[in-house]
């Protein structure tokens, strides 16, 4: 936030606390999109909106590269005891 010198992923924490978001239903939920973009990139439903950067690159490959062990063991970046 640039009025309060107060970057938004402290917020986002804020909130998480605030409404009782765990890390754990964050994880899950997190899992939840990739594997809805897997199946959304699988049955061609987002081609159109994918502009090839590169020759015969006309997939986005960030989908296929989670890792749900890592991703569980992702430290905070904002706030030190938080969730985010």
């Amino acid at each position: 936030d640039a009025e309060c010198n107060v970057h938004m992923g402290v917020y986002a924490d804020e909130c998480a606390r605030k409404y009782g978001i765990s890390r754990e239903l964050q994880d899950e939920y997190t899992k939840r999109s990739y594997e809805n973009a897997t199946s959304a990139r699988i049955n061609g439903v987002l081609q159109k909106q994918i502009v090839s950067v590169k020759e015969n690159e006309d997939i986005d490959e960030q989908v296929s590269r989670l890792n749900e062990e890592k991703m569980k063991k992702l430290r905070p970046v904002f706030v030190s005891n938080g969730t985010i």
